[in-house]
């Protein structure tokens, strides 16, 4: 059986992007953490998190993991903290090829910014903070997952422009198909 390529890192790592990008190359199906969390519960992660708070949150990501047990061939990019719930991370490790996409908070946050060009950052950890305060948010982020990223399958540098880590992705999806 073909195990889930699962993207795994930092929020602005390129997953989601990346996700899309490895899933059309190979024509297999893409999954977003983080959207199937809000279409199950109807609402943006912001409101689920106001409303039920962090901790609700992470026990629908392994809610993920139970309907997606044993999916076969797709692309799964993962929320950034999906890491830090038990089960998550031990379904990454055992049900998928996991690969951390490695970024410095530095580039992460400049890719947030870009992407909401002047709009609210979508992101309920950053949003309403000045940009110093972003700047340490993600740093203590980093700091505190980047053990656990580290510890799946595969690390490749989410630094690198988007297309050279996608050629990394497909060679990874290529080798993790044979095996």
């Amino acid at each position: 059986m073909i195990h889930p390529i699962t993207l795994v890192g930092l929020m602005g790592s390129g997953k989601t992007t990346l996700a899309a990008a490895l899933g059309e190359y190979f024509g297999w199906p893409v999954y977003d953490t983080d959207s199937w969390v809000e279409a199950r519960e109807k609402k943006p992660i912001w409101e689920i998190v106001q409303v039920h708070g962090w901790d609700y949150f992470r026990f629908q990501e392994a809610e993920f993991c139970q309907s997606f047990a044993e999916i076969g061939p797709s692309i799964i990019a993962t929320g950034g903290g999906f890491i830090l719930t038990e089960s998550s991370l031990h379904w990454l490790l055992h049900k998928t090829v996991s690969v951390y996409l490695h970024v410095d908070p530095e580039v992460a946050l400049s890719r947030i910014t870009r992407s909401s060009q002047g709009a609210s950052l979508s992101r309920p950890l950053l949003d309403g903070h000045s940009r110093k305060e972003q700047e340490a948010i993600l740093y203590e982020l980093y700091t505190q997952r980047d053990p656990l990223y580290r510890s799946v399958q595969y690390t490749i540098d989410g630094n690198a422009p988007l297309d050279q880590v996608l050629h990394e992705l497909i060679e990874i999806a290529s080798i993790s198909e044979v095996e």
